[in-house]
């Protein structure tokens, strides 16, 4: 219904199966449920799809990496903080840690919040990422550029030298990187 211009009707139809207990645990139900809301433009009820099944799968990493997409996809910054912070604890992977440096900075880029929690998120982010660098898990130029970004978001231009003059493996992936 959602392709074939019945767009009420596929909107109503839609929600009354979100709404329908248990629909969610069926994965055939939420792929479906998931495209026909984002034919419809409806991001708020497609990121509940994914996050509504997460009630009955919660330790299933694919569904929590299709959330975060959606939350993503859709500009979604405070879901997608979330969602990637729900992931880093699942999963325990670098990468993962990333996503929730990455979802820090675009919720403080983004969202309207005071400046205290602008702050306090910018700050996280960097934490997060000079500790990363501290153990060696920053590892790509992507990483890089993301932390350079918070450290400039954060107008900390003697410490963005600092990384930019590094030794090491740092020194190489900046030679290595025309745009760093």
């Amino acid at each position: 219904m959602a392709t074939s211009g019945k767009l009420d009707e596929a909107t109503q139809m839609g929600r009354g199966v979100l709404n329908t207990p248990g629909a969610l645990q069926n994965p055939h139900v939420v792929r479906g449920l998931s495209l026909a809301f984002r034919a419809l433009a409806l991001s708020k009820e497609e990121f509940a799809v994914y996050s509504g099944s997460l009630e009955y799968s919660p330790s299933d990493l694919s569904l929590h990496t299709k959330t975060f997409m959606v939350a993503a996809f859709h500009q979604m910054y405070k879901e997608q903080h979330q969602t990637a912070l729900n992931i880093s604890r699942l999963s325990k992977q670098d990468l993962h840690m990333w996503w929730v440096v990455a979802s820090l900075m675009l919720e403080a880029k983004f969202c309207k919040q005071s400046s205290q929690e602008r702050q306090l998120q910018l700050t996280l982010a960097r934490r997060m990422s000079e500790k990363a660098l501290e153990e060696g898990k920053l590892k790509t130029a992507e990483e890089l550029r993301l932390y350079l970004d918070v450290l400039e978001m954060q107008d900390a231009y003697p410490q963005m030298i600092d990384v930019l003059a590094a030794e090491g493996e740092l020194s190489a992936m900046i030679g290595n990187d025309p745009d760093l």
